[in-house]
């Protein structure tokens, strides 16, 4: 007797099945636990952080700023130096034909029979100026009998002072010939 044959049936092979996503919380539920695999850390180097140029650019802007105001500095110091020295230049020193108109209105001796020398000075400059004024006595023969210097106030643009040079102790002889040495600029 023959057996009948049972016909073989294949046998499934079962693979696991890949894990599956967490379920979204539920509705005023917590969030669920992540398995590990989820919270692996990433494989590698972690990445480079951007660099900033902040400070750079404060350091570039601050330069700038530095350098701006440096020459505007310089431009002020250049005005204000020119000014100086032109104030110098018209405090002290000979001073300029054109600044003033000097006349000899006395030329004799005083009293006391000293050389003395007077007269007015007009200021044609554009500011208000001192003068000194310096005179010597000669006599015919252009020998220097006695010197003397006086100084005037400050004078306005296109105002005139008197002035007046007298000398002490000379004893010479004859009427002195007055002879303007020197105008120059005065601070007083």
């Amino acid at each position: 007797m023959t057996t009948p044959e049972t016909p073989v049936r294949p046998v499934p092979v079962t693979t696991p099945a890949p894990a599956a996503a967490p379920p979204p919380p539920a509705a005023g539920g917590s969030t669920p636990t992540i398995p590990y695999a989820y919270h692996q850390a990433p494989v590698g180097p972690p990445p480079a952080a951007a660099k900033s140029n902040g400070c750079l650019k404060a350091t570039l802007i601050g330069l700038g700023v530095a350098s701006v105001l440096s020459v505007l500095v310089l431009c002020a110091l250049y005005v204000v130096g020119r000014k100086a020295v032109e104030d110098f230049n018209t405090s002290f020193g000979v001073a300029a034909a054109a600044d003033y108109k000097l006349d000899v209105t006395e030329c004799g001796r005083d009293d006391f029979e000293d050389p003395v020398a007077s007269g007015t000075i007009v200021n044609k400059s554009s500011h208000r100026q001192g003068f000194e004024i310096k005179i010597d006595f000669v006599d015919a023969d252009g020998t220097k009998l006695a010197g003397g210097t006086t100084f005037t106030g400050g004078i306005e643009p296109g105002q005139t002072a008197t002035w007046r040079v007298p000398t002490l102790g000379f004893s010479g002889k004859g009427t002195p010939v007055c002879k303007v040495v020197e105008v120059d600029y005065s601070p007083f």
